[in-house]
């Protein structure tokens, strides 16, 4: 196939991400902040055990279990239920295996249960404002509810791959997908633009001094519809490198970009979450104890990059990668989970390339040693997973850079964390 010309520059701040270093920072007003750290990779992980096979349930069938090999342990693998009636419940996994997926129908599923340190089965979406009456168009086939969560169990591992900084964390929900412009669309329309958390909601439970949403942070958020949806400090930013179209089109199903840390915080409590902690976002990109390099690596050393497991950008051909085609477009924010080869243990997609991804945290140093640790003190904020405009150092597992809360870029999206 013969490559297409893109006949558009990339901005200055989406340039400076490109080429990642603090020079190009002052041109865009960042902070510059930003920590690459050489991993010290763990041990391999051992295998589980087989898990079985999940019933039918509604008009939908399961499929059967069986081994699944890899690094994460064997597992039993289960289908998707649907039909009218409620979802089944997925099938457990091996030691270190994932779980099946629960059924999705007429009412949520209930989550299957994960082997030792693996993840459970996703539970079904209808309940999240965001998905309501939201056809589902996400994953690798185009088929799947665009809000399913993993269940991902708690345990201890070295945050950014160094040992020097064990944590451990409680079990949590993480969204296997990023916000798309479709979901994003539904909070618009829901809330047309003036949607205000209470405070001290979107708090982590299992973290006493997280304070949650300030009520200063309102004084941050666009002001109605128009301004939220709008190119001074809304999410049209950087035309036409924006995902935001004022009417549904062809962008439904890729990230939502443009927002700052004060929207994405918004939107995940008004779906009913909040933003992941730095740590458990690091935990379910690394798969845990397993410590990887890239989200998909196996064996967990690998530094195996390519199309296939993200978008991202190559800097010897100077072209984003999403779209296989020459220059940066549009078209380089993949619809999410549409590279299966990328996720990671936890069956989350697009942990790496595609758009940051904003954290609770402030940007910081790491405590020595924390338990369901999060920093809240400092201006800037932490964005991790890298996006199509970034090349591999800025997308491996153990990747650090610090952006001003309210800035704004094509390159940032939104990913929520669930508690419950």
């Amino acid at each position: 196939m013969v490559a297409r010309p893109k006949n558009r520059s990339v901005p200055w701040a989406t340039l400076a991400l490109v080429l990642g270093i603090t020079e190009c920072a002052d041109l865009v007003g960042l902070t510059g902040e930003y920590d690459v750290a050489e991993p010290a990779h763990g041990g391999a992980s051992g295998s589980g055990g087989s898990g079985g096979g999940g019933g039918g349930a509604g008009d939908g069938n399961v499929g059967g279990g069986g081994d699944i090999a890899g690094a994460a342990g064997d597992s039993g693998g289960g289908g998707t239920a649907s039909g009218g009636m409620s979802g089944g419940t997925g099938p457990s996994g091996g030691d270190d295996g994932a779980g099946g997926d629960a059924g999705s129908g007429g009412s949520a599923g209930s989550a299957g249960s994960g082997g030792s340190g693996g993840s459970g089965g996703s539970g079904g979406s209808e309940t999240t404002p965001s998905c309501v009456e939201l056809a589902p168009t996400c994953g690798p086939n185009g088929d799947s509810a665009c809000c399913e969560a993993s269940l991902i169990f708690g345990d201890t591992f070295d945050r950014s791959n160094n040992e020097l900084y064990p944590a451990t964390i409680s079990d949590f929900r993480l969204d296997l997908y990023e916000v798309t412009v479709g979901r994003f669309r539904k909070f618009v329309e829901t809330t047309d633009g003036t949607f205000r958390p209470d405070t001290g909601s979107g708090k982590n439970p299992n973290n006493p001094s997280d304070p949650g949403w300030a009520a200063e942070f309102n004084d941050e958020l666009p002001i109605g519809r128009d301004e939220l949806t709008g190119t001074d400090v809304g999410v049209k930013c950087e035309a036409p490198l924006a995902t935001w179209t004022d009417a549904p089109g062809p962008n439904e199903s890729r990230p939502i970009n443009c927002v700052t840390w004060y929207v994405a915080f918004a939107f995940c409590i008004w779906d009913g979450g909040r933003l992941p902690t730095e740590a458990e976002w690091n935990f379910a990109a690394a798969g845990g104890r397993q410590q990887r390099y890239f989200p998909w690596s196996i064996p967990p050393e690998s530094t195996a990059l390519a199309p296939s497991h993200a978008s991202y950008f190559d800097v010897r051909t100077r072209t984003c990668l999403g779209d296989n085609q020459l220059g940066c477009d549009v078209t380089d924010f993949v619809a999410v989970g549409s590279k299966p080869d990328g996720r990671g243990r936890f069956r989350n997609s697009d942990l790496a390339g595609n758009v940051y991804e904003w954290m609770i945290d402030a940007f910081g140093p790491y405590p020595p040693e924390c338990d369901d640790c999060a920093s809240f003190t400092g201006s800037g904020r932490v964005g991790r997973g890298g996006s199509y405009v970034n090349f591999e150092g800025l997308l491996t597992t153990f990747a650090r850079t610090e952006f001003a809360a309210n800035y704004r870029s094509s390159a940032f999206g939104i990913r929520c964390a669930r508690s419950d």
